[in-house]
């Protein structure tokens, strides 16, 4: 039997072209932090290159601003580890590496 649990601060949001769910996020708001967590984004291979992950990721940071969040982590399991390149052009900066590879990303409101 499968059994799927939700955290409860988690939140999941789909991208939807033609009717067909192309892209996909999950990020946690936490009660007490100044960030919210982002710890998966996935786009389909035939969508990628098209701007929809970037898309994805600027309502993340309209969602988080408009919730008074001071910044945005980005928690890449270790074989997540190209989306930091990916996303060091949308401005997001490195703040920390942890020892187990799992990387911090910063964003600040404007």
């Amino acid at each position: 039997m499968l059994r799927r649990f939700k955290a409860r601060h988690t939140h999941h949001y789909v991208a939807i072209e033609d009717g067909l769910e192309v892209a996909f996020l999950a990020l946690d708001q936490i009660p007490g932090v100044d960030y919210l967590v982002l710890y998966e984004i996935f786009v389909r291979p035939k969508y990628r290159r098209r701007g929809i992950g970037s898309r994805l990721l600027r309502k993340v940071e309209e969602l988080a601003a408009g919730l008074g969040y001071e910044r945005i982590t980005l928690s890449p399991s270790p074989l997540e580890q190209g989306i930091l390149n990916r996303n060091s052009s949308l401005g997001m900066g490195v703040m920390a590496i942890a020892a187990d590879r799992t990387a911090l990303r910063n964003w600040k409101r404007s």
